[in-house]
């Protein structure tokens, strides 16, 4: 007679399997993470050192550059491969000149050595406490220095900005203090298992809240009422300081307000 396992070993095994799934996850999380700034320090340093001085030269730099990363093999029949695609790279190594960022200040902050010493020093959820989900499912990775964000984006996003980009370049050395994100560098990361590909698509961009300056608040504004406050769900002891991101509603329940291109006139 087959003996049948009693609930209570069900749970445990049901368990055990769920902390291994975790597990491969956060090791794939790793993985794929590495081979991302493994690839921008490929293509940074090959990125020929070009100054654009008109217009008219932008479509002659409107190109994709691939390199290959590196090879994991799982014995003799599968092996698992990584190629990374920069747009436009020389397009965006002048904007990162706009900002006096050079290609060792740009590959010294995005250096693989950091995500390396703080796995070593931290604890196992290392890339939980690295990266950060937003609510459109975005992947967050904040530099060791604060100073870039690495953020995944959709396809559609990616040639959305492959569309702008000329006329985005343009704006940007024309205003360089413009409000705008600052983009840094836009890539594709491909895995090639097989005959099986998977993309991921992923920008470079400055984080604006890298600055000497105190930041008394910040705000996460989408100019929307639905669903955009935190305050009322937080709850603060007297005096104690907001240091998470606030909504729409908030600000205006705080009576702040953002002065833009408003000029004020003294009558005499």
């Amino acid at each position: 007679m087959q003996n049948i396992p009693k609930p209570k070993d069900r749970g445990k095994k049901k368990k055990v399997e769920n902390k291994k799934t975790l597990l491969k996850t956060a090791d794939h999380s790793f993985k794929i993470l590495m081979n991302m700034i493994m690839g921008i320090q490929i293509a940074t340093q090959s990125t020929p050192n070009v100054t654009i001085y008109s217009e008219s030269e932008l479509k002659n730099y409107l190109n994709s550059l691939t390199y290959s990363i590196q090879t994991y093999k799982f014995g003799t029949r599968k092996q698992e491969s990584y190629y990374i695609k920069e747009y436009a790279p020389v397009i965006f190594n002048n904007i990162r000149k706009l900002y006096n960022i050079d290609k060792e200040t740009y590959t010294s902050s995005i250096s693989p050595q950091d995500l390396i010493t703080e796995l070593m020093i931290s604890s196992s959820t290392i890339i939980e406490e690295l990266c950060s989900t937003g609510k459109s499912g975005s992947l967050f990775y904040y530099t060791r220095d604060g100073k870039l964000i690495l953020k995944t984006i959709s396809y559609n996003e990616y040639m959305f900005l492959k569309k702008i980009l000329p006329n985005y370049y343009l704006y940007i050395k024309k205003n360089p203090n413009s409000f705008l994100p600052k983009f840094l560098g836009s890539y594709k990361l491909v895995r090639k298992v097989k005959k099986s590909k998977k993309r991921i698509y992923f920008l470079i961009m400055m984080n604006i809240f890298s600055t000497n300056k105190e930041i008394h608040y910040r705000y996460d504004l989408k100019g929307s009422k639905v669903g955009r406050e935190v305050l009322n769900k937080m709850k603060l002891k007297p005096g104690e300081k907001i240091t998470f991101a606030l909504k729409d509603l908030d600000m205006e329940k705080l009576g702040q307000y953002i002065l833009i291109g408003v000029r004020i006139f003294y009558y005499l």
